[in-house]
Parts: structure tokens; sequence; C-alpha cells
């Protein structure tokens, strides 16, 4: 993987942060630049998803030939996504804008596999796809490119985002629709998982964990979970969480801080948030009504 850097001068440097989700490297920028031209090379060894999710005062643009704007161009100031395969002669351009936020992913495509299983057609990685819009890969990129900037990341929610955006990668080839797995968990299953995380409901559970459990890919696993249950794994584990935190807010003296980090939080500011998303009330506004 190579450095992001333009390649004119007169651009500032970028804000990084990379991270590394079940084998899959992505790297969220957040560049400024001055006025005029700049551009850059992709370089990698490995395929690029470059998902361009904020451009400010003007377009930011993927082009094969540098001195000239891509004739198709899907996007339309709202974002773009480009594949780049790998040794792909592929260039990033901006002209007048001041603020770009970006997305990139580095697909190895054993890794991607090994998530998705049949799902995930590496074809789609095999020649440049350049300014297109797919409003549920940028979705999901948009989620991803907050999460990466967070001290305290949930390994579940993260993991089931990288599982959902391979697997709509790799259905965008006309090659390759593979029909998705929509049936849930059978009851033996679905009791299985329900019990692994109430056994571990203090630890940071991986998708890998619960998938693994009853044989699945994380992605099919992260469907059928939701078919069974109504809500994504990291949300059934944060309500179990919850419910834990709910009983020793009401059962014990602990200090919020305690419950906090017995419940599996990091902190407690991450506790009194999420608490509150999806309660309505702090910890201790909800431990003073009980």
């Amino acid at each position: 993987m190579d450095g992001y850097a333009y390649k004119s001068g007169n651009f500032l440097l970028p804000r990084v942060s990379t991270r590394n989700w079940l084998g899959i490297t992505t790297q969220s920028f957040e560049q400024q630049l001055d006025p005029g031209p700049a551009w850059h090379k992709f370089q990698s060894s490995a395929p690029i998803v470059s998902v361009v999710l904020k451009e400010v005062g003007g377009d930011c643009e993927t082009r094969t030939n540098l001195d000239h704007a891509e004739k198709d161009r899907s996007a339309g100031g709202e974002g773009h996504i480009s594949i780049v395969p790998m040794g792909g002669d592929v260039w990033g351009y901006t002209n007048g804008v001041s603020l770009v936020h970006e997305a990139r992913f580095f697909i190895d495509p054993a890794s991607a596999n090994d998530i998705v299983g049949e799902e995930f057609s590496e074809d789609v990685l095999r020649s440049p796809s350049l300014m297109k819009v797919d409003h549920e890969i940028q979705a999901i990129a948009r989620l991803l490119f907050a999460e990466s900037w967070r001290k305290s990341v949930e390994p579940l929610y993260a993991e089931g985002l990288i599982s959902a955006f391979l697997a709509r990668l790799g259905s965008l080839t006309q090659s390759h629709k593979q029909k998705l797995r929509l049936s849930g968990l059978t009851p033996k299953q679905l009791r299985s998982v329900k019990e692994f995380i109430a056994d571990n409901v203090s630890e940071n559970i991986g998708l890998t964990d619960l998938a693994e459990l009853v044989g699945l890919s994380r992605s099919q696993f992260g469907r059928a979970f939701k078919t069974s249950t109504g809500m994504s794994p990291h949300r059934y584990h944060l309500e179990q969480r919850l419910k834990l935190a709910k009983r020793l807010l009401t059962t014990s003296r602990q200090s919020l801080v305690e419950i906090a980090l017995e419940t599996g939080f990091s902190e407690q500011s991450h506790f009194n948030r999420v608490f509150r998303s999806l309660t309505g009330a702090t910890p201790a506004v909800w431990r003073r009504s009980q």
C-alpha cells in the first residue's frame, strides 16, 4: 500500500486515519487544498475502491488520462465511487476544490472471499470503473469514515459494515448476480448465538466469532441474524449490554464509571452516549427515575 499525496504544490498535509477490519485496510482522508489544480496517481499492491464523500468548491475526479476528464461521469457533485485495479494507471485530479473527504479501501481478494464467500466476485476488481454512483456503498462508506476517527470502536459494528460493503461491491458486476440468503437462522443456531452473546456480553465480540458458531460467512450471518431478530448483531449486543447496565443501576450502588466498565464500555462518555441513544435518557437520569 502506497502513501497518499498530491503531486502538485498547492495542498496541505492531509488528516489521515488508517484502520484494518477483517483484513481490509481502510484509509479515511480529510484533504485541504489551495486554489488551482492538484493531482496524484493511485498506486497500490492491492485493488483500491475510492469513495469520495465530500467535495467543497469544485469537483474531485478520477481519470485514466491525467489531461482528459472521463467522458462517462454518472456522478454529479454528490460524491462518487472509483474502482482501481492493482497496477491500474488511474489518477486523482481536482481543480478549485478546497476540501475533500475520501474513504479508500484496499481490497485483498482472499480476505474479501473469506468474509462474504461466494457472494463476492473478483471480476469487479479487474478493470477500472470510475466516477460511478451507488448510494448503498456510499452510505456504508460514510459510516466507516466516521467510525475510523473514533477512539472507541465497536468491532462488531465496524466488521458488520465491512461485510455489507464487500457484499454490495461483489454484486455490482452483471456476470455475478448471486441470490442473497434471505432465510433466518434455525432455532438452534439463534439460541447458540444468543447464549454466546449472553456469556460474553461485556466483551468485544467480533462478527467472525458469531459467524463461526453457525457455519456461515460473515455476510450471510449478518443478514440471517437480522432476518431472525429484526436487528443487526451489533444492535442486539448493545441492547444486552444495556439490559445488564439497567440491572446494575437499579440493584447496586456502583458508580457510573464502574458500571460502564463492567458492561464492556471503555469509558463513561461512550456508555452515556449509547445509553441515551437507545433509551432517551442518560444513565444518571434513568437511575434517579427508578
